[in-house]
């Protein structure tokens, strides 16, 4: 459960203890994060104190039990994790996607419209050039 971030100086792993009473959690369920072609990698072995993504398969390399390949990010609790900072949501925007679909929307119209245009003026140029010298 990913319940926010913690400043990583702030968080012992010893001084952590589970909650007395019963927590209620509602979160999302979100794949496994993999490392892209760029960006901080965690080491393959080893015992890892902190994360630069939610790799649930690197972390389940050393804990004892099984885990699931998906991991949740919390929206909320009762009681809260006062301590944590919230994660954003993902965004639902569409960003710069609609530009590039707009984009090529117009790349398409320009070869509707402009290819026919060529054909047309290429076809008077022909004609034009077969017409030669008036017979008398």
């Amino acid at each position: 459960m990913v319940v926010g971030w913690l400043h990583q100086s702030s968080c012992d792993s010893n001084q952590l203890e589970p909650p007395s009473e019963t927590v209620s959690l509602t979160g999302r369920v979100r794949l496994s994060q993999k490392r892209g072609a760029i960006g901080a990698r965690d080491s393959l072995s080893g015992v890892l104190t902190s994360l630069a993504r939610t790799d649930v398969a690197r972390i389940d390399q050393q804990v004892s039990f099984t885990l699931a390949p998906v991991y949740v990010e919390l929206m909320t609790s009762t009681p809260s994790a006062s301590d944590a900072i919230p994660v954003d949501p993902p965004p639902t925007h569409l960003g710069p996607h609609l530009a590039y679909a707009v984009q090529w929307f117009l790349f398409f119209a320009v070869g509707a419209v402009g290819y026919p245009l060529v054909l047309r003026r290429q076809a008077r140029k022909g004609d034009a050039e077969n017409l030669g010298p008036a017979d008398d």
